[in-house]
């Protein structure tokens, strides 16, 4: 996936594969922490930034106004 954000901020944390797991053909449904692999990038994206995120690394999004989190 390849994300560029246009307008705004917003605060990405992206998580690695699970090791030996098949990786997904559709997107998953909300997945619980335990099953999240380790934390491989924690950022905030500004506009103009561009973020690619391969296929099967889980992602959280967060909308920021003034630079605090919704």
């Amino acid at each position: 996936m390849l994300v560029l954000q246009t307008e705004g901020t917003k605060h990405w944390r992206v998580y690695a594969p699970q090791p030996g797991s098949d990786l997904p053909a559709d997107p998953s449904a909300d997945l619980p922490r335990e099953v999240l692999g380790p934390l491989v990038l924690d950022v905030t994206l500004h506009a103009g930034d561009l973020l690619y995120l391969p296929r099967g690394f889980v992602h959280e999004v967060r909308v920021l106004i003034n630079e605090q989190q919704l």
